[in-house]
């Protein structure tokens, strides 16, 4: 696949797995701080790595989550091909919106 579509492909991965994770709620997103990974199959039949992980936006006022989803084509080394974010107050909110 050429450069251009892979990176088409996690941007559109990272899309979907931030809106999925903007669904969950507050204290589901807290056991992100433990990051999870997973694989899934791109539209194209790549694999790509998928991590999830949530951590303090700032660690010495704990309550609103920074949590970022990576998205990396399956056996390539090195970073992400894409990451996306966002920060959630602990009333669900989001912060910046």
């Amino acid at each position: 696949m050429r450069p251009g579509r892979e990176r088409t492909a996690s941007n559109e991965l990272i899309r979907t797995e931030v809106d999925r994770s903007r669904g969950i709620g507050y204290r589901e997103l807290l056991l992100l701080r433990k990051p999870q990974h997973r694989t899934v199959e791109g539209a194209s039949g790549m694999t790509y790595a998928i991590t999830s992980q949530a951590f303090w936006d700032d660690p010495r006022h704990p309550g609103d989550l920074r949590v970022t989803v990576s998205v990396r084509e399956e056996g390539s080394s090195g970073r992400s091909d894409a990451v996306g974010d966002f920060i959630v107050r602990p009333d669900g909110t989001f912060v910046g919106e």
